[in-house]
């Protein structure tokens, strides 16, 4: 063999050795940032993700205030792409402390997935103290319904259903994917996955940011926990909620609707999305949610981000959610 030849074989295995090294050194920058179909639990990224989209495709159809339910605020918007094929659901439940918000908060969402094949809707829930908790947890199981009723309409495939809860949003759409979980056969749709932002999954560990908090003043209340207004008061309720209120009787209904308390094995994955700053949700909200669901073995992931508080956290979900959402849907 000649020089000329052993130089060029010399180069090509040169050259081969580079790419291997260059591949398995992205794959090591990517992993714990936005590559997270290993699950591999609790992550901490600092990563920029403000990718959201702000335009919309003209292919998009979007049936706004759709009213699901005879009730006051019980209205949602749907977008999707049509292609007569059915698509998977995901469902946006906004936040702000159950007593504001709107289903127009979390609109840059419903645009990025509805363009990427999903079918989006977001939805309006009532708000305290017109409802109740209980009861904004009743009438997202009614949007459930009334899109699994048409889902020929609007290209669902029910069976594939998603929820993204932001804060007291999350609250509610953990605690409806348990109650789902305990008995599916009595739904007509399919929860396989839930994404939880800044979510209030822990009752107990709000006060860890001082009783000051300003959800506190929600959980003293009977009538905003749940209508019924004199609740069952045979149980003790959960050892740390006597602290956010004076009343037995609410901590023992927040001891029904607290999300922490009530995991079971059969809930489907859920991704954990918290601000390592928050002031208003405290991080071992989070914590504890996560911890409860891998006492549970429920295929779970905690991502808390860096330098990043109740609110502006949202600007960095996409590239983890875009990840559950292929994985799980």
């Amino acid at each position: 063999m000649g020089k000329a030849a052993g130089r060029v074989i010399m180069w090509l295995v040169s050259f081969m050795l580079f790419l291997a090294f260059g591949i398995v050194a992205k794959g090591m920058l990517s992993y714990g940032r936005v590559d997270i179909k290993a699950d591999p639990g609790v992550v901490y990224s600092s990563e920029e993700g403000n990718i959201v989209t702000s335009a919309v495709d003209d292919k998009v159809v979007i049936n706004g205030a759709v009213s699901y339910r005879d009730s006051k605020g019980c209205d949602l918007d749907v977008a999707y792409v049509p292609t007569e094929n059915k698509k998977p659901l995901l469902i946006l439940v906004h936040g702000e402390s159950y007593q504001s918000g709107s289903r127009s908060d979390v609109y840059p969402l419903l645009l990025t997935y509805s363009q990427r094949g999903l079918v989006v809707a977001s939805l309006d829930y009532g708000l305290l103290p017109e409802t109740s908790i209980v009861e904004q947890q009743n009438n997202i199981k009614s949007a459930l319904e009334y899109l699994a009723i048409h889902a020929d309409d609007y290209e669902i495939d029910s069976q594939r259903v998603m929820l993204i809860g932001f804060s007291s949003g999350a609250q509610l759409a953990a605690r409806i994917a348990e109650e789902v979980s305990v008995d599916p056969d009595r739904y007509s749709y399919h929860i396989v996955g839930v994404g939880v932002v800044s979510g209030i999954t822990d009752f107990s560990k709000l006060s860890d940011v001082g009783t000051d908090n300003e959800l506190m003043s929600i959980f003293d209340n009977p009538e905003w926990v749940s209508l019924k207004g004199t609740p069952d008061t045979n149980g003790e309720g959960i050892e740390g909620l006597d602290v956010i209120s004076s009343q037995l009787n609410v901590v023992e209904e927040l001891a029904k609707i607290d999300v922490t308390s009530n995991i079971t094995s059969d809930l489907p994955p859920i991704i954990i999305f918290h601000g390592a700053n928050d002031e208003v949700v405290p991080l071992s909200v989070a914590r504890s949610f996560y911890d409860g669901l891998q006492g549970a073995r429920v295929t779970s992931s905690l991502i808390i981000i860096t330098d990043m508080d109740h609110n502006t956290i949202f600007a960095k979900l996409i590239p983890y959610l875009d990840s559950f959402i292929e994985k799980y849907m």
